[in-house]
């Protein structure tokens, strides 16, 4: 595409090298959606995502105790469809009778349309997303994250949007890719990055 390259290096060649996590759809096998509607796949693809995000906790847990490594708090991404959706998937997440309550308060909502004092919360706690001591585990996003954020401790993304957003959920993928002890553990879970998008397969 340009001809004033002079050397390239893609991402094909750093996962190959073991600079970054290494991307992966997560399907179920024998999966039919059209025995969902949308609000049931919805739920279905986020309580996945959300199983995945538990085990890794407690795979971070055990590697930083065997290995004397700083304990890492992972997060799942949710990329929503526009800001209403954003909101209400909040409201659920957030709510005492989802998962026993288990997210209430753990989760944050990113679009452009915040201002003020709640604008000035999310971005703080945005920033701080990588300390143990946030206590973030879930952000939903629409179309705010893009360059100029990266955290190393992003290992689960919920693609909600339609199918015409490939750009901005490929966007959402580069946020996740890096690693959070600088190089690969050798632990597969924790070397990957988790795409939960078993109803595209």
């Amino acid at each position: 595409m340009f001809q004033n390259i002079i050397y390239e290096y893609n991402l094909a060649h750093a996962i190959h090298d073991g600079f970054v996590k290494k991307p992966a759809i997560v399907g179920r096998s024998n999966f039919d959606k059209n025995i969902y509607d949308d609000t049931e796949l919805e739920e279905l693809k986020i309580k996945d995502g959300l199983t995945i995000h538990e085990s890794l906790k407690s795979e971070l847990a055990v590697y930083a105790d065997n290995k004397k490594a700083r304990l890492v708090k992972p997060f799942m991404l949710i990329v929503a469809d526009n800001i209403a959706h954003a909101e209400r998937l909040k409201t659920r997440i957030d709510a005492d009778d989802f998962e026993g309550g288990k997210y209430k308060g753990k989760v944050i909502v990113v679009h452009s349309q915040k201002s003020g004092e709640e604008k000035d919360e999310v971005i703080e706690r945005l920033l701080a997303v990588e300390s143990t001591d946030e206590p973030t585990e879930i952000v939903i996003h629409v179309d705010m994250l893009k360059e100029g954020w990266d955290v190393n401790n992003l290992y689960t993304i919920v693609p909600l949007r339609a199918a015409n957003s490939k750009i901005l959920v490929e966007q959402s993928i580069g946020r996740g890719l890096r690693l959070p002890f600088g190089k690969l553990t050798g632990v597969e879970a924790l070397d990957r990055l988790h795409i939960i998008a078993h109803d595209n397969i």
